[in-house]
């Protein structure tokens, strides 16, 4: 995905949303359509409904969303003549402010069809800058108090702790507050760390290929990490 630019970002207006370029949109739009993530619609009534981007349309200038379940909630999100699509990527709370929806048919389901936005909001989440770090195939690995051996793949690393994620079927998912202990960090030829992360964040995302676990840990008494040899 590429960041959005900052200075390319108009001023925020009053309301916190910027104008932002149609290419970083459309991104973040098909990101969020290849993840299959649920994100949060809120409308102008108060209430919040649940949906996912199905499909991204550029040459139309619209996208698809999820229909609801509940026919009162689509007939909420039909009358609305704005609404909000909100989620957390890479540590940044995004909002799209969007248009009215028009009903439509997608794989057989209800469905709504969308004009691309243009207004976003942003909130930085994390107080430390963070490298992405998933190309350099770097690891996790933890003791688990059953004896077995916890293998993660660090997605992205920061001074404050650590974006982990892992593929692998049937893997356990941790619990939010779990703290590993003697935990290896391996950056490949480059070094090995041992330090102790507790997990702050859990997020799992159903993609077409696999389930993908995603943990956000931070370090635990990091002036105590030791480089290994």
């Amino acid at each position: 995905m590429n960041k959005l630019d900052p200075a390319s970002i108009n001023p925020p207006s009053p309301d916190g949303f910027q104008h932002a370029l149609a290419d970083e949109i459309h991104d973040m739009l098909e990101v969020l359509a290849t993840q299959e993530r649920y994100l949060d619609l809120r409308l102008p009534d108060g209430r919040t409904v649940r949906s996912r981007v199905l499909f991204v349309d550029v040459a139309a200038r619209q996208f698809t969303l999820e229909g609801c379940e509940n026919e009162s909630d689509n007939q909420a999100v039909l009358a609305s003549a704005q609404s909000e699509l909100s989620t957390v990527l890479d540590d940044v709370s995004v909002t799209l402010a969007l248009g009215a929806a028009k009903r439509c048919v997608f794989a057989g389901a209800t469905a709504f069809a969308v004009p691309l936005p243009t207004m976003l909001s942003q909130v930085q989440r994390r107080r430390d800058y963070r490298a992405e770090t998933l190309d350099y195939n770097y690891t996790f690995e933890a003791p688990l108090p059953d004896g077995t051996a916890l293998v993660l793949d660090i997605a992205d690393l920061s001074a404050s702790g650590v974006g982990l994620r892992s593929r692998t079927p049937g893997t356990t998912a941790l619990a939010v507050g779990a703290v590993l202990p003697r935990g290896i960090l391996s950056f490949g030829s480059l070094a090995r760390l041992e330090v102790s992360v507790r997990v702050v964040r859990y997020q799992l995302v159903n993609t077409a290929d696999d389930v993908v676990h995603h943990y956000g840990c931070e370090f635990v008494a990091f002036d105590q990490a030791a480089l290994l040899a």
